[in-house]
């Protein structure tokens, strides 16, 4: 009985038996072959090596190989040989040539075509593929910081881009090629607040096409978990069920260690959890902090300013880096102190640029050493820089060694010394997106200069506000316990709700605590004048409402309320004069505002100030609310005036803010928003924090000597030295680290070549159309929505493995509708830029099924070969051609991150084609004769303006009827095997050469021994003329 068994593998006819292991027989198993499945035999008399596709079992042990539509033969399974190469190794094409196994020059012709197309868009978006197999918009500065993120082998960072600006759509891309890169073994938890959880699960399946392996934490823990599943998103409590409920997991199944990314929204609240003397609370940051420290990637998203609030920003950076951050008061007075020495760190850190001349980059080296840092690690950066830039260094430095040296001496002391090195920022006025006078700002619609809607009472009747005014001026002589300084601000808060508002918080707290007769007077007197105020105010929104939308009747009307009770109550007067067209927002809901054109106005308090996205063409906000703070101004600004490219061409935002109209507090109070800080016209949450300061130490003296303080508070804003300019001038400094941890400048540049290459991608993506459905037989059909179409699985007819196919794409099939043994993929579409109005998939490299097809492609030997005699109608010598197809990348052996290495040095992809002493030809006329499509029919070539007729014979062995012709045998009357091998050996050997020159021409840089040379395809032509 057979006790071992020798077991070898299938490179290619050269070596078809590599790899030999001897098994136990025990261990052997029967294994099955898909029909349509690569293979190869010898047939023939000549017993020559030819490729088929395996076409099932036939009687006694035999097997069915199909050649050609017109050609095959059964087989015993012992002449059977199937490709199996190892994962470390590549094709060898000229190992099959030499075997003259090849196959139709029309296969040969699409697969070069399909890889040129897909190393032509692999080179566009350097090496990003969520760039383009995502329906979203490619703006300059939300590439700088996906690029800076996924070029970084550290992708931790803070993502605080001002609201608006589109950090979701930044950590989407940034998830995609995540998802891309790890596959199946991904686990990604997306953490927000409950109110913004619809929201992420809406923009990852439209924008990301990420639906089919995501879903809400909360409906699949538990009962309903799935190990498979991918992305879980859920609120911040939720990260304690899924760290227990994957720690069941991992105990039980070989599952990934999760989470490999971690996605935290509104990052900022993480102080209020990290601080909290909640137990619960701290286990939660707890948790979120673990999550953070243990992914590879994790991104913190935060549109609120983190200047002076050095506890929320500490408590974020500890997720980061919880060694470097502690989160303990010492840590605080540490980063508090390391912020006040950015200046000097931010000039040093820039210094250390390797365009720099020595003699700067060595003053910097002193200074740092100058600082005494007593930071180890940080010496031994030195010590490798120094040297190299030495002003009297004799030696000869070598330029790749020094810069390689210089950039990381900068990239530690960044990292470990400038506390923003982490935290990318996009600001809407930031000179940091300038690229000939174009600034970030123009890809939103802006906001025009605001405007007010008033109300007003008979003269004979006092105001609420002046009223309170006057209360508050008689407080020394009515002792009252009802208005007192420290609740002076939260009447006024009130008041600036509604006349409603404010006399119902009289009825609640006044008059319980009435002491003098002549107060309750005029407390009472106050509830009589907030009916009328009241009337008053509804009908000034109301006719403003309708006084606009009367000259803008496509627009849409935002009402910043401020509080639901003042909500409800405007929603009601609204309803009755609009109907159906006005809206209440309702939390966690999206709004039908946003979709239906039918609705154009929505009525929404504090909740609807913050997550909801309600940009358009045409909009106006209203605030009936005035808040006392900036940062709701801030968010309500944000709401309306954010970034969508559905939406360009969009007019500025209409601000219209209602006020009584005589001088009061609230009055003053507008005046300080409008004109003091200039919060309606321009965002200010950058210096937020120094203007609180100053406004809370200005309350006081309001409470003392009344509003009339507020006008006094404008002009201390306003002022060319006051805060607000003192303070955008201090954001220059900011914006110069901004422009070394985030060249939107270079951005735009890249932004503008992949929109423009995408435009040429639309055409070009065909050839992955032409190689997918006739050289792999896939199926197309039309898709359910409007230009698209989907790509099938044919049993029977495709020609990969459907198992490999479904482990490659981890999105893109749809099951729904598909088998697993025919899956089909969702809708495509050739047009990237409708994919987003559509909901189709771009046919894109980026899109799973399209780098499947890549990957699959290059482990199969199909298509790799062929050869043609073409016969020219015009007198020519015979020659015999051989044309070669490579590609190269840059491959250090050290770093992984493929964006690094293509940034290094881009992928290259050329043609070639050679005489067979390995001669170059490049010149008119031969040079158009060989790169002419096959023709098995003939053609005329037109060169200049003469036509030549051509016709051309692949060579291969036929069967008509009973007979088979070998036009192989043709050639070999013409060139012995001797000739033929060393002809291509000879042609192998010149064009890689001439590939490696051409490369290193492009890069002459880089080391030539990390340049990596693949042969992709060889094809012979035999020219003979008439």
């Amino acid at each position: 009985m057979l006790q071992t068994a020798d077991i070898a593998f299938f490179h290619s006819p050269q070596k078809p038996y590599e790899r030999k292991i001897t098994v136990q027989a025990a261990e052997l198993q029967t294994a099955t072959i898909q029909l349509q499945s690569i293979v190869f035999c010898r047939i023939g008399s000549k017993q020559r090596w030819q490729q088929g596709f395996y076409d099932g079992a036939r009687p006694n042990d035999q097997y069915l190989i199909k050649f050609s539509r017109s050609y095959s033969d059964v087989f015993d399974v012992q002449d059977l040989f199937v490709p199996n190469l190892a994962s470390s190794l590549t094709m060898q094409p000229q190992d099959f040539l030499k075997a003259k196994c090849t196959v139709s020059p029309y296969l040969t012709e699409m697969r070069n075509r399909f890889f040129d197309a897909y190393i032509d868009q692999r080179t566009a978006c350097e090496s990003i593929p969520a760039l383009l197999g995502s329906a979203v918009e490619l703006e300059s500065h939300q590439l700088a910081v996906v690029s800076r993120v996924l070029s970084d082998s550290t992708q931790k960072y803070l993502l605080c881009d001002e609201v608006g600006l589109g950090k979701t759509i930044e950590a989407g891309l940034i998830l995609r090629h995540h998802i891309n890169e790890k596959g199946r073994q991904a686990r990604v938890f997306v953490i927000a607040p409950q109110a913004l959880v619809g929201q992420w699960k809406k923009e990852l399946e439209t924008r990301f096409h990420l639906g089919d392996i995501l879903d809400l934490a909360s409906d699949s823990l538990g009962d309903n978990f799935d190990p498979e599943q991918i992305i879980y998103i859920g609120e911040y409590q939720e990260i304690l069920n899924l760290n227990k409920q994957f720690a069941q997991s991992d105990a039980h199944n070989n599952q990934p260690k999760v989470p490999t990314m971690i996605v935290i929204d509104e990052a900022h609240r993480l102080s209020e959890f990290a601080w909290s003397e909640n137990d619960d609370e701290r286990t939660i940051f707890n948790h979120l902090a673990e999550a953070s420290e243990f992914a590879e990637c994790s991104l913190l998203l935060t549109g609120t300013p983190l200047v002076g609030r050095e506890r929320d920003y500490l408590a974020m950076l500890h997720c980061l880096e919880p060694s470097k951050f502690p989160l303990t008061e010492q840590g605080v007075e540490q980063l508090t102190a390391s912020i006040t020495n950015q200046s000097n760190y931010v000039a040093l850190y820039r210094s250390l640029d390797p365009s720099h001349e020595d003699d700067d980059i060595e003053d910097a080296i002193e200074a740092i050493e100058d600082l005494d840092l007593q930071d180890d690690e940080l010496e031994k950066y030195i010590e490798e820089a120094k040297p190299l830039v030495d002003f009297y260094n004799d030696d000869e430095v070598d330029p790749v060694i020094r810069n390689t040296a210089v950039l990381a001496l900068r990239k530690y002391f960044g990292e470990r010394y400038t506390t923003n090195y982490r935290m990318l920022r996009n600001r809407r006025n930031s000179s940091n997106g300038a690229l000939q006078g174009n600034s970030i700002g123009h890809l939103f619609p802006g906001l025009n200069p605001s405007q007010v809607i008033t109300w007003n009472l008979p003269l004979s009747e006092v105001l609420l506000d002046q009223q309170l005014d006057d209360l508050r001026s008689m407080q020394s002589v009515l002792k009252s316990s009802v208005l007192c300084e420290h609740n002076y601000l939260s009447w006024v808060n009130a008041l600036m709700l509604s006349p409603e508002f404010f006399a119902k918080k009289i009825e609640r707290e006044g008059t319980l605590r009435l002491t003098s007769n002549e107060e309750c007077e005029r407390w009472m007197s106050m509830l009589d004048v907030a009916k009328a105020e009241q009337k008053a105010k509804d009908k000034a929104l109301q006719d403003a409402i309708i006084g606009w939308k009367e000259d803008h009747p496509s627009g849409k009307v935002v009402v910043f309320c401020g509080e639901p009770t003042v909500a409800d109550s405007v929603y009601k007067v609204l309803d009755k004069l609009f109907g159906c067209s006005v809206e209440r927002h309702v939390p966690g809901i999206e709004p039908s505002f946003v979709k239906q054109d039918s609705v154009s106005v929505l009525v929404c308090d504090q909740h609807g100030e913050d997550g909801l996205n309600l940009q358009g063409k045409k909009r106006l906000a209203i605030h009936y609310s005035l808040p006392l703070e900036l940062h709701r101004i801030e968010q309500r600004n944000g709401r309306l005036n954010r970034y969508s490219a559905q939406n360009r061409g969009a007019s500025p935002v209409q601000n219209m803010i209602m006020l009584p109209a005589r001088e009061g507090f609230y009055c003053g109070w507008a005046g300080v928003l409008r004109h003091g800080i200039g919060t309606f016209e321009e965002y200010r949450a950058s210096i937020q924090e120094p203007i609180d300061q100053f406004l809370q130490a200005s309350w006081p003296r309001v409470w003392l000597h009344g509003y009339e303080q507020l006008k006094e508070m404008e002009m201390e804003l306003s002022r060319s030295n006051g805060i607000v300019n003192t303070e955008l001038r201090k954001l220059e400094l900011q914006d110069t680290m901004d422009r070394d941890t985030l060249d939107v400048r270079e951005s735009v540049r890249f932004s503008e070549r992949i929109k423009s290459a995408d435009e040429r991608f639309d055409e070009s993506s065909i050839h992955y159309l032409s190689w997918i459905t006739n050289g792999l037989m896939f199926n197309r059909s039309r898709g359910g929505i409007p230009d698209s179409f989907t790509l099938s699985f044919q049993h029977e007819r495709t020609r990969v493995n459907v198992n490999n196919l479904i482990k490659h794409c981890v999105i893109g099939l749809d099951f729904d509708n598909s088998s697993y043994i025919t899956p089909k993929t969702h809708p495509m579409s050739l047009e990237r830029s409708r994919c987003a109005q559509t909901g189709a998939y771009p046919f894109r490299l980026g899109q799973p099924f399209v780098d499947a097809i890549y990957m699959l492609s290059s482990e199969l030997p199909y298509g790799v070969t062929s050869a043609l005699i073409r016969k020219v109608s015009a007198k020519i010598q015979r020659q015999l051609v051989i044309k070669t197809q490579w590609l190269t990348t840059y491959d250090d052996g050290a770093s992984g991150n493929q964006i690094f290495k293509d940034r290094v040095a881009a992928p290259m992809i050329s043609q070639y084609a050679y005489q067979s002493n390995g001669t170059l030809i490049s010149t008119s006329p031969n040079i158009e004769l060989l790169n002419a499509p096959y023709s098995k029919t003939g053609s005329n070539l037109l060169i200049g303006e003469i036509a030549i007729p051509y016709q051309d014979f692949n060579i291969s062995m036929m069967q008509t009827g009973k007979d088979v012709t070998d036009l192989w045998e043709y050639v070999e009357h013409l060139y012995t095997q001797t000739t033929w091998e060393h002809a291509i050996d000879e042609v192998f050997r010149t064009s890689q050469q001439q590939q490696h020159t051409e490369y290193m021409k492009k890069n002459p840089y880089i080391d030539p021994l990390h340049a990596s040379h693949t042969l992709l395809s060889m094809q012979v032509i035999l020219l003979e003329g008439s």
